[in-house]
């Protein structure tokens, strides 16, 4: 079922038509934040195969920082090129910092319209002027913050905004290790677009509760494919065509989960107490079958090492993709 027809069912089993516009259409007058409440409960209720996930990002020359949306843990992080694929070692901040320094790299003069770019050389966009483009140039996006390696000497369209060159000090190499990073400000401000705040190695950090970052040392010396492996939330459900895991295979769970959050917003305690019980009861089933999968998965796994395959010093890394 998609993001419309689980509101309208909503509507219909809990008899909240206020939640909804009209009955013909039943376009969201309130229904989808108690949806993606309920969305966010499921998700946070329950653990199996479906709540892991692959975040996927080609990098490039110099590109440390990594912000990835919805990231609740990280639990591997691979790198890949053509020559082959590193897993990579976990580290923390501190740790990073006390072995490579505090000055990753440093930050050029600021340049303006009409200074040509080098190609191969990375450039943050300190100060962004409405209209401007720099995507021709490599920018995946326009806006402040966003570093981009040039991929054209002349942007599309530059007339007021900043750039700077980055030089590194630490020399890009195949990136080791990786450490989550802190990118949350405080005092927070009410949009995702930080100001413009700099911690260990020039890096610009922001507030943005979505996103969680990882650090990869050294930085990258090349073009990379990076893949994450975690815990992801689910994107918000916003469009009617909207769908997920929950609302395809148990609708049923995810209308009765956002009448759970509607009961517990109207502060019906008993009704919401016997809701959750009902649900907590459906989901350890789905843990219970996501478990037996577990356990088949690495007695195959075992049986398949025991005839024949070498179980050499890597042997853990060749069954953790």
């Amino acid at each position: 079922m998609n993001l419309k027809e689980i509101r309208t069912q909503l509507a219909k089993v809990s008899g909240r038509y206020d939640l909804v516009k009209d009955i013909t259409d039943y376009d969201d007058n309130g229904a989808d934040f108690f949806i993606n409440a309920g969305l966010r409960w499921l998700e946070g209720e329950v653990e199996f195969s479906k709540t892991f996930g692959r975040y996927i990002k080609d990098i490039v020359y110099g590109e440390h920082l990594i912000n990835m949306l919805y990231s609740r843990a990280i639990r591997e992080v691979w790198i890949t090129n053509s020559v082959g694929k590193y897993k990579l070692d976990r580290k923390s901040l501190t740790w990073m910092q006390s072995n490579y320094g505090k000055d990753v790299f440093s930050l050029n003069a600021a340049i303006g319209s009409g200074e040509s770019l080098e190609v191969g050389s990375r450039y943050l966009i300190t100060y962004f002027k409405t209209g401007d483009d720099f995507t021709n140039a490599g920018a995946e996006e326009n806006k402040a913050g966003v570093y981009f390696t040039a991929t054209d000497t002349t942007p599309d369209v530059w007339t007021d905004s900043l750039l700077r060159k980055v030089s590194y000090n630490i020399s890009p190499s195949v990136p080791i290790y990786y450490a989550p990073c802190i990118i949350r400000m405080s005092p927070q401000t009410s949009s995702n677009i930080p100001p413009s705040t700099y911690d260990f190695g020039d890096v610009m950090f922001g507030h943005s509760s979505s996103y969680n970052s990882i650090l990869l040392m050294p930085p990258p010396d090349g073009l990379y494919t990076l893949s994450v492996i975690g815990d992801f939330m689910p994107a918000p459900m916003i469009d009617d065509d909207d769908t997920n895991f929950w609302s395809e295979v148990y609708p049923d769970l995810l209308i009765q989960a956002a009448m759970l959050k509607i009961e517990q917003c109207y502060r019906n305690t008993e009704g919401a107490r016997d809701m959750e019980t009902a649900l907590k009861n459906s989901l350890m089933s789905i843990e219970a079958d996501s478990i037996v999968g577990d356990v088949h998965n690495a007695d195959t796994m075992k049986r398949t090492i025991d005839v024949g395959y070498d179980e050499g010093e890597n042997s853990n890394e060749r069954y953790s993709e």
